[in-house]
């Protein structure tokens, strides 16, 4: 049924497979962070951070004054990036635009 051959590549592709979940599983992927804060509470996130600061406009200042123009933090149990630099804003605009063929359904 399979050739010599086949049957070698066949073993290679699992063998590259294989490496590549063992890989993933030990070490993780390798995906980028967005630098910013850790949840300090569970349910709430920061959430009580955001009341320390004053208000969600003062949170956001101190926010992007000690992470930079892309930071994230908890809101909840939900991870939010705040973009506060018009430049990065208009390099992303258009990451949620998508044919309106894909909604038709609904």
């Amino acid at each position: 049924m399979f050739t010599d051959k086949m049957n070698l590549y066949l073993q290679i592709v699992i063998g590259f497979v294989v490496a590549y979940l063992i890989k993933v599983y030990f070490f993780g992927t390798d995906k980028k962070k967005i630098p910013g804060l850790k949840s300090t509470s569970k349910e709430l996130g920061n959430l009580e951070d955001m009341g320390k600061a004053g208000s969600l406009h003062e949170f956001l200042l101190e926010l992007h004054h000690k992470f930079g123009n892309i930071a994230s933090f908890w809101f909840g149990t939900t991870q939010i990036v705040s973009i506060s630099s018009a430049h990065y804003i208009r390099e992303q605009q258009n990451i949620f635009d998508r044919p309106p063929i894909l909604f038709k359904l609904f």
